[in-house]
């Protein structure tokens, strides 16, 4: 038991005797930093002095905004402006001018008035003035027979003044006829008769 107290006991005294250096130790290195640094520091610190102080200069370059070139606006085409056409006063087409042909006048001879009457196919009259040219007996089975005829007229031409009565036939056929006498001129018939009716079997 001795034996073990005085081993701890060394022991405790070894591990204080290193303790003691390494205190030693650090202490001494401490002020032989000191001295070093002492001993330099003011050159150090003159030299630092002297050289000049070189300025960390910050150039902020501006940043430059690219400008894209905007094409230019197309141009708007030019367009004429359009012309007005005034259109041309459309004149009224004259209508034509219908050239009415004169009638030529009733041709007047010397007879005013003529009276027929009929008995079976005979036929006669009395006139009021002078035919010099004599009369047109003219017939139809249509109404109102003239003289120039018809297509469906008849007639007989009396050259004397002096006659008064005619015969009639059935040219287009038995039946009812339309008869009529008219003062000649020539060419033409003048003052036209009454209309009568001749039956024929």
């Amino acid at each position: 038991m001795k034996n073990i107290l005085l081993k701890i006991l060394d022991n405790k005294a070894l591990a204080v005797v290193a303790a003691l250096g390494v205190v030693v130790v650090l202490t001494g290195t401490t002020y032989a930093c000191k001295g070093i640094i002492s001993k330099y520091s003011p050159a150090v610190s003159k030299k630092a002095q002297e050289q000049p102080k070189t300025e960390v200069k910050t150039e902020v370059k501006a940043v430059e905004t690219a400008v894209v070139p905007q094409p230019a606006p197309e141009a708007a085409p030019v367009v004429a402006p359009a012309k007005v056409v005034t259109p041309a006063p459309v004149k009224k087409a004259t209508p034509p001018t219908e050239v009415k042909k004169s009638q030529p006048a009733p041709a007047t001879g010397g007879v005013s008035s003529i009276s027929l009457q009929s008995s079976g196919n005979m036929v006669k009259w009395i006139t009021s003035g002078y035919s010099a040219k004599g009369f047109k007996v003219v017939w139809s089975k249509v109404s109102g027979p003239t003289y120039p005829t018809r297509a469906t007229d008849q007639y007989h031409y009396l050259s004397s003044p002096d006659t008064y009565k005619d015969y009639i036939d059935d040219f287009d056929g038995p039946g009812t006829y339309y008869v009529r006498v008219c003062e000649y001129l020539g060419g033409a018939c003048g003052a036209y008769s009454n209309q009568t009716t001749v039956t024929l079997p």
